[in-house]
């Protein structure tokens, strides 16, 4: 084959490969957004995937279900980058601490953009274990049934239950008790008066 007709060609392995992950692309980003809260750490975290998987292509144009699959593929590579950032930190001082390390607060120009009441869910939401914010997320935010996260997360049906029901339960708890404290305080300051 002349290289001219391998360009013109639209099987080579970069083409079926774009055809085959982009219309992933945006779950997976959300995805990653939703693990590392940062824009910057989740483009880098689907990019490192991407890159990975390219050299894949065979295998991955094999597999049933490509999304659960690749879902699970991003969570474990988050798994494997944060273990090995919590190890660095441990090995860094704090005064040696570098500017760029993810922090879960939400920046101002984040937290202009909620309103009050999206601003309190997302403080309950990261007072939840990882397991419990994983499950919410996946689930609630992104539509996925509970066997599809068994697949992605690799976890039995029933202790993902047991996640998504004892996190909605927090999440409850706390959002109510900062919500709606303020007005039962505030009621009961005015029958004070």
């Amino acid at each position: 084959m002349s290289i001219v007709k391998l360009f013109k060609s639209h099987n080579r392995p970069a083409d079926r490969f774009t055809q085959l992950v982009s219309p992933e692309i945006e779950v997976l980003y959300r995805f990653a957004y939703r693990l590392c809260q940062n824009t910057d750490d989740a483009e880098d975290l689907v990019q490192q995937l991407l890159t990975r998987l390219f050299h894949k292509l065979e295998e991955l144009e094999r597999i049933e279900s490509l999304r659960p699959w690749l879902m699970r593929s991003l969570y474990n590579l988050y798994v494997d980058s944060y273990r090995k950032q919590q190890s660095m930190l441990r090995v860094i001082s704090p005064g040696e601490m570098p500017d760029n390390v993810v922090s879960a607060e939400a920046t101002p120009h984040e937290r202009a953009e909620l309103t009050d009441r999206q601003q309190v869910i997302l403080a309950a939401m990261r007072q939840l274990n990882d397991d419990q914010r994983m499950v919410m997320m996946l689930h609630d935010a992104e539509g996925y049934t509970l066997p599809e996260l068994a697949d992605i997360l690799q976890t039995p049906i029933g202790t993902l239950k047991s996640r998504l029901h004892r996190g909605r339960n927090q999440v409850k708890e706390m959002t109510e008790k900062e919500l709606f404290g303020h007005q039962q305080r505030d009621i009961s300051e005015e029958e004070h008066i």
